[in-house]
């Protein structure tokens, strides 16, 4: 009878034992998904504030990205436009891909699909480059 009962315990022991390693790892898993998810955001916030540092520095280029001004004819002024242009679509790219691969972090990048229609309608630069080439952004192609 002894070797029933402590069979029993260790049972229970090790139940016990299992179902807590169980809750560490869950909590383990929601620790390393809750920091994928800020560290994710923190790369696409970088990607978003190189276009707002280029905007910055040329304020005259805000009017192609969110204001409906077709892009300029020639010179460097097409060039930087182009390239701000390329920026926020890679930036709105890579984010929307995010989205896409981390459902449960969805929350955490809610409004980038409607801000994404928004400057793709806004911006004939940014729409041209999307229409160009849509294997290059996808996401983009389909908001």
């Amino acid at each position: 009878m002894t070797i029933e009962v402590l069979t029993l315990v260790a049972l229970v022991a090790s139940f016990m034992a299992l179902a807590w390693q169980g809750k560490e790892v869950a909590a383990a898993t929601r620790f390393a998904s809750m920091t994928s998810v800020e560290s994710t955001m923190a790369h696409l916030a970088s990607n978003f504030g190189a276009v707002l540092q280029l905007l910055v520095t040329y304020p005259e280029l805000r009017p192609y990205v969110y204001d409906g001004e077709p892009l300029p004819e020639s010179g460097n002024e097409l060039a930087r436009a182009q390239t701000l242009c390329e920026l926020l679509c890679d930036a709105a790219e890579s984010t929307l891909v995010v989205t896409a691969r981390m459902p449960h972090a969805a929350k955490d990048f809610d409004g980038w699909t409607s801000y994404s229609r928004s400057f793709l309608r806004d911006s004939p630069g940014c729409a041209s480059i999307v229409e160009r080439y849509p294997d290059w952004y996808p996401m983009l192609s389909s908001v």
